[in-house]
């Protein structure tokens, strides 16, 4: 409950001065600084030469700190060529229950993003369509996942009773 006071409500307890002038409100108050001004020098090198992202970070004083980070030896071979790849999780866990690459059927936009769906199966079979959740930015791609986990897929038959998130990536 809001009860108006001469605090809250009017400039009556505020001394005349700090009416007239507002900026001179904090004047009592000494300023507390953290740090002292000589010691916030950065050690930036003058000119970075431009090129990859290890360069750069090579031309620093730090003695490479983040040189390798997240690398790993990789063999040169090709990953295979896939159209998606679809992911199915118990809505109840997040434990996952099927995962299938495709590569059989053209997807028809070029450029799209990972999608959502929601799934009911009941003993009888799939409830309704996948509902979207989260869309790929093409609306005939939108549509021919729908249809593809629900009629070519049969996701209906081949899961148990429960809810199911569905995530379909390029």
């Amino acid at each position: 409950m809001f009860l108006p006071t001469e605090w809250n409500s009017s400039q009556n307890a505020l001394p005349a001065s700090l009416i007239r002038n507002p900026g001179r409100s904090f004047e009592n108050y000494p300023a507390k600084l953290n740090y002292q001004e000589a010691g916030l020098a950065l050690s930036i090198p003058v000119e970075v030469p431009l090129g990859s992202p290890v360069e750069v970070l090579a031309a620093s004083e730090l003695e490479l700190p983040f040189m390798g980070l997240g690398r790993k030896e990789w063999d040169g071979s090709r990953l295979e060529q896939r159209t998606a790849f679809i992911e199915v999780a118990n809505a109840k866990d997040g434990g996952v229950v099927l995962t299938k690459t495709m590569d059989e059927a053209a997807v028809p936009g070029s450029v799209w993003a990972p999608m959502e769906f929601l799934l009911a199966v009941d003993a009888a079979g799939l409830i309704g369509v996948p509902v979207i959740t989260r869309r790929s930015g093409v609306e005939q791609v939108d549509r021919f996942f729908q249809v593809y986990l629900a009629k070519s897929l049969r996701l209906g038959e081949r899961l148990p009773p429960g809810g199911y998130r569905i995530v379909v990536g390029p």
